[in-house]
């Protein structure tokens, strides 16, 4: 169990803006959403040599050093789908806004991890379609 815990961890070796390079011992996988840094910023692999993944990072890189941490979640990047998502309007990585809004006010602090869509709450659903024979 401790090895799979340290393979998924990987070092900054170079960051060029929203874009860094990450070394380390396991494997990445293409479109893998990685969490980079001490304030866990996301990313996502978008290309692989070697034991190298170049990864660009969604939020303002601003104060990654080369030697923090990469860790990879082995998921693609993605967003729950639903109907709680209509009438709100998301940042680029699927952060209801009005969420964030009330997490960090009118500057959206980076690192902040929130689901898209509220999984507790229960939808009405009518279907309406019908099968056809």
């Amino acid at each position: 169990m401790e090895q799979n815990k340290k393979d998924n961890v990987k070092l900054i070796s170079r960051v060029n803006g929203p874009v860094i390079q990450a070394k380390g011992a396991g494997n990445f996988a293409m479109q893998e959403m990685v969490y980079v840094g001490d304030e866990k910023l996301i990313g996502e692999v978008i290309s692989i040599e070697r034991d190298t993944a170049t990864i660009q990072v969604y939020e303002s890189t601003t104060g990654i050093k080369v030697g923090e941490e990469v860790k990879t979640s082995g998921m693609p990047l993605s967003m729950t789908l639903g109907p709680g998502l209509i009438g709100h309007v998301f940042d680029g990585i699927g952060r209801p806004l009005n969420t964030l809004r009330g997490i960090s006010g009118d500057f959206i602090s980076r690192g902040i991890e929130i689901v898209s869509l509220d999984e507790e709450k229960l939808y009405t659903f009518k279907p309406t379609a019908q099968v056809r024979r």
